[in-house]
């Protein structure tokens, strides 16, 4: 059986951490695959619901939440999916996990390994 050993640099979005139809309130597995001691500098999240009211929170392996984003409706506009992207990279170790409200969205964590 081949491993994936990534090297720095490498993207971390690959196929296997990608959800493609999300379970809903329940904290999920992102990166089960990932080896735990890898460090990841994410750079941005897309999330594809569009249902106000609606949220996703990320977590790390210690359980600490280092991202919640609510969609909202705005004037009679509801938000469109696009990738959030942070500040500055987020350095943060495998593996995640994600809470969304209303299940069945894409969820990508855009990052590099460190």
């Amino acid at each position: 059986m081949a491993t994936f050993a990534p090297s720095p640099g490498q993207p971390f979005n690959i196929a296997a951490h990608k959800i493609r139809s999300s379970e809903a309130s329940s904290w999920t597995a992102l990166a089960a695959n990932t080896t735990p001691n890898r460090a990841v500098a994410v750079h941005g999240v897309y999330w594809s619901s569009i249902t106000s009211g609606s949220t996703l929170q990320i977590r790390d392996r210690e359980e600490d939440v280092w991202y919640y984003y609510e969609a909202y409706e705005s004037s009679g506009l509801l938000r469109i999916p696009t990738i959030d992207y942070l500040t500055l990279p987020a350095p943060l170790y495998t593996q995640f996990e994600y809470l969304d409200s209303t299940g069945s969205n894409t969820i990508i964590i855009y990052g590099v390994y460190i």
